[in-house]
Order: structure tokens, then sequence, then C-alpha cells
């Protein structure tokens, strides 16, 4: 089965904290609506896993998930996943369809004139996949430059922008999908293949046994947050709060371990 977050104390510690914290009320288009209707709305895109996926039982699982689950908890809410397109999150976000959108949402500053966010909750990195030998003493995807190596990443991505400015000389292989990126290497038709580190701690969560390793690239770390309904700055507070809470007490380290490291949740997966 899969693992839970080892302790329930912990949690309870936390909803102790944020309980009678004065930030839940008076907020007219944020706490006091998950107030008067007892609901979270928490828009998300089921398609990014391990951060999120739609499991076999045809509901959304991953550290997302778990967040939003723990949130309405502590909220003594009804817990609404909204299931859209990654595309259309923040948009659901600014109309007030959702109450927040928990979904791998990076917090570039593009973004952040549009939608406030909470967080960090995880920062994520560049990283390449690839054969033990072929990343040796590795740690930048530009130092992989001058080996002529085939290299593949998703097309439009900014793993792609990344290979061609910093490995204009290799062998590109860009494909649709990240599951298209990942057989490319499996298969040894692609020496290496950069992505956001999620993607590659769940193809090799998905290949233990495929030879592979991974390192994470410098300097390329991307705040992931939660976005929030605008004009609502007592939700963002309390959503900050909460995140702030977790990553104290230890949960965040043990939500990240049971989906990034413990591959005991894939039969979940369809």
């Amino acid at each position: 089965m899969p693992r839970r977050p080892k302790s329930v104390g912990l949690a309870l510690v936390l909803v102790l904290a944020l309980a009678g914290c004065g930030t839940l009320g008076g907020d007219k288009t944020g706490t006091d609506r998950i107030k008067r209707t007892g609901r979270l709305r928490v828009g998300m895109a089921g398609d990014y896993p391990p951060l999120n996926a739609r499991s076999t039982a045809g509901t959304l699982i991953g550290l997302d998930a778990d967040l939003a689950s723990m949130l309405a908890a502590i909220l003594k809410a009804e817990l609404v996943l909204v299931e859209k397109p990654f595309g259309e999150l923040l948009d659901a976000v600014r109309r007030g369809e959702v109450d927040i959108a928990i979904s791998g949402i990076t917090m570039s500053p593009a973004r952040n004139l549009d939608v406030p966010f909470a967080g960090p909750y995880y920062l994520s990195r560049k990283a390449i996949l690839g054969a033990p030998e072929q990343l040796e003493g590795i740690s930048a995807v530009h130092q992989l430059h001058g080996r002529l190596l085939r290299v593949t990443a998703v097309a439009g991505s900014t793993s792609e922008t990344l290979v061609r400015k910093s490995l204009p000389s290799a062998t590109h292989l860009f494909v649709t999908d990240q599951n298209a990126a990942v057989d490319l290497v499996l298969q040894g038709k692609a020496d290496v293949m950069i992505a956001d580190d999620p993607v590659i701690r769940f193809a090799l969560l998905k290949n233990p046994d495929a030879g592979l390793t991974f390192v994470e690239s410098d300097f390329s770390a991307q705040p992931i947050g939660v976005a929030v309904t605008p004009d609502a700055p007592l939700l963002l507070n309390l959503v900050e709060n909460y995140l702030r809470s977790l990553e104290q007490i230890g949960l965040l380290d043990e939500l990240r371990e049971k989906w990034f490291e413990d591959p005991d949740w894939l039969d979940r997966l369809p």
C-alpha cells in the first residue's frame, strides 16, 4: 500500500499552529467564500507525475493532491479538485473558478504579475538523464558541450531552448512528449535527456533497472508554488503559513520521499 506520512502527530501540530490564527475570515473573495460554502476548490492538471497524476480509479494523486487534501482538512472544508489543462489553470484562478491551483506551477515573474503565489514548496532544477559514464564529473548542462552526444528533450519546452543554447554541436532529438524522450534513452537512441528534475525522477522510479542515473544542473532552480485567487490577501497569507509550517515540521520532506523515491504508488497509474 502507498506509504502515508509517518507522523500523524506532526499534522496535528500543524492544525493547532494554524487554528485560531485569525486569517480565516473577512476575505470576501477568498477565505470568506470558503467559510460560507465549506468547500476548497483546487485547480490541478493531473498530468505531471509525481507531482500530480490521474489514477486508474479516476482520482487525482501525487504530492500536489496530498498538499491540497491536507490543506482542506486543516480548514475543515470539503476538497473539490477541479481538473483543467495546465494552460487554463491560471485563468481559472484569475476568474475565481478555483480558490487556488496546485499543479507544479513555476512561480515565474511573468506569471506572478497576473496572480499571487504562496511558496515555493519545491525547487525544480534542470536535470540530465543518462548512463553513469556519460554523466561522470558533470554538474551542469553546458559541461556536455563538445562531446557530440545525441540529446533529447521535449520540443517547445525550456529544455529545448537550453539544449540549443548550451549544446549547439550535439545531435538534437526533440520529441512531442516526455515519455517519448525517455524511451529514446531507454532504447539507446539518445545518449542523454534534458528535462525538469520531477520528470527525470519519475522516469528513474519507473525504470529502476535500466542502468541510468541523473544529475541536477547547477544554477537552474525554478520555484514551484501555489497560485492563489487575486484580491484574497488572507487566503494568500494562510496558504503561505501552511506551506512554511509543513516545511518546518518535516512533512514536506516526507511527501517528497513518498512520491519521488518510493515506487509503491506506481501501480495506481493506468
